[in-house]
C-alpha cells in the first residue's frame, strides 16, 4: 500500500514543456524590455531636463551680461577642453569680430563656438548639456558690438530659424543667437573633454545644426572659418524640429530675437530710433508745406535718429512762412526703434510747425 501511494505521487508530478518554457521566456523578456525602456527614458528625461535647466541659467546670464554691457559676448573656443584647459569657456573675442581665436568659426556673418560660461559668471557645468556636449552657441555679429547693437534695422539681420519647411521667426526679424544641445545621440557635439567633434548624422535636419569643414588659420589677419550645410544668403539656418523624423532628431535649439531679448530683460533703452532723412522716400519722413524734415545724431561713428523715450528735435528748420512752436519740430522715439508719429502725420509730433 505504501508502494503504491509512493509511485502515485511520483506519476503525479509534471515538468514545463518546451512550448510552455519558451512563452514564459517571451513574457519575461517583454517584461525585463518594458522595464530597460522605462528606464531608459526616464535617464533621457531627466538629461533634457537639466540640459532645458541649463539653457534657462544661461539666458539668464546672457540677460544680466546685455544690461551691463550694452551687448552679446562672443563665443568662447569650444574646442577647450575642461578637464585640462583653465580658460575653459572664456571667451577673449574682440566686440563685433569674435572668431580671432582658436576654437571660434566665423561663417559669413555669424559666429560660433561654446557658451562664455565664464565670462558669464556662471559654473562650468552650465556650458555643458545633460548628455556631456558643450553647448553650441552661434551669435549674429553684429550684436557683439556695443556700437551696432541698438541700431533699428539690425532686427531685420540674424540667424534665419526653421522648423522643417516652415519660418518660426518672420523674415523681418530674425534671431539674434541660437544655444544648440546636439542631445542623446552626440552627433556634430564636442564632449566636454574633447577638442574634437564627434560624428556627423545622416539626418540633414540634425546636420544643419552644427558646422563642417572647420579651419583653424591663423588668427591674424584672417579669423577662423566653418561651414554650415544648410542655409540662405547671409543667413544661418538652423532646423529647431522635424516632424517627420522625430524618433532620431534629438536636438534642442533655443532662440531669442533682438526684441524678444530686450523685451524680457527691460532693455529697450539700448535700441535707438533710426535716422530720418529729408525725403519722400523715408518711411519715416513728415512734411510741413512741402518740406521734409529730418531728424539724425551720431555718438562717433555711430549714427541715429533718436534715443529710446526722448522727444528728438529735427535738424531741419521751419519751412518759410511757418512759425515754430519750440526751436524745431521734434517727434517721440518709442519701443523697438519705433517712431511714435506714424509716416506723414504730422499731428503726432509734439510741437510741429505752424502756419
Amino acid at each position: 500500500m505504501k508502494s503504491f501511494i509512493r509511485k502515485k505521487i511520483i506519476i503525479g508530478k509534471k515538468a514545463f514543456s518546451l512550448i510552455e518554457l519558451s512563452v514564459a521566456i517571451v513574457i519575461l523578456s517583454i517584461v525585463v524590455a518594458g522595464m530597460l525602456s522605462v528606464a531608459t527614458d526616464a535617464v533621457i528625461n531627466d538629461k533634457t531636463k537639466k540640459t532645458k535647466d541649463n539653457i534657462d541659467l544661461i539666458y539668464s546670464a546672457l540677460g544680466v551680461y546685455l544690461l551691463k554691457n550694452g551687448s552679446m559676448p562672443c563665443p568662447a573656443p569650444i574646442t577647450s577642453v575642461k578637464s585640462t584647459d583653465a580658460d575653459y569657456g572664456y571667451s577673449t573675442g574682440d566686440s563685433g569680430l569674435c572668431a580671432n581665436q582658436d576654437g571660434v568659426y566665423s561663417y559669413e556673418n555669424s559666429v560660433y563656438g561654446m557658451v562664455p560660461i565664464k565670462n558669464l559668471g556662471l559654473p562650468s557645468d552650465v556650458a555643458e548639456d545633460g548628455f556631456g556636449n558643450k553647448f553650441g552657441y552661434l551669435i549674429y555679429n553684429k550684436f557683439t558690438s556695443t556700437s551696432l547693437f541698438g541700431i533699428s534695422s539690425s532686427n531685420a539681420q540674424g540667424i534665419d530659424i526653421k522648423n522643417k519647411d516652415t519660418s518660426l521667426v518672420a523674415s523681418t526679424e530674425l534671431a539674434m543667437f541660437a544655444i544648440i544641445s546636439y542631445g542623446a545621440n552626440k552627433y556634430g557635439a564636442f564632449n566636454a573633454n574633447s577638442a574634437t567633434q564627434n560624428s556627423a548624422s545622416t539626418l540633414a535636419a540634425e546636420q544643419a545644426n552644427y558646422p563642417t569643414s572647420l579651419n583653424n588659420l591663423p588668427v591674424s589677419p584672417l579669423p577662423n572659418t566653418a561651414t554650415f550645410s544648410t542655409f540662405t544668403t547671409n543667413k544661418i539656418t538652423i532646423n529647431a524640429s522635424s516632424a517627420t523624423t522625430s524618433s532620431v532628431f534629438d536636438d534642442i535649439v533655443f532662440f531669442k530675437t533682438r526684441n524678444d531679448m530686450v523685451r524680457d530683460f527691460n532693455a529697450l533703452f539700448l535700441i535707438k530710433c533710426p535716422v530720418v532723412t529729408a525725403s519722400a522716400s523715408d518711411v519715416n519722413a513728415v512734411s510741413f508745406g512741402g518740406t521734409y524734415f529730418a531728424w539724425t545724431k551720431s555718438s562717433g561713428t555711430y549714427v541715429y535718429g533718436g534715443e529710446y523715450g526722448e522727444a528728438a528735435t529735427s535738424i531741419t528748420l521751419c519751412p518759410t512762412g511757418w512759425k515754430k512752436t519750440v526751436k524745431e519740430p521734434t517727434r517721440r522715439c518709442g519701443a523697438f526703434g519705433q517712431w511714435e508719429a506714424g509716416g506723414t502725420n504730422p499731428s503726432r509730433i509734439a510741437a510741429p510747425c505752424t502756419q
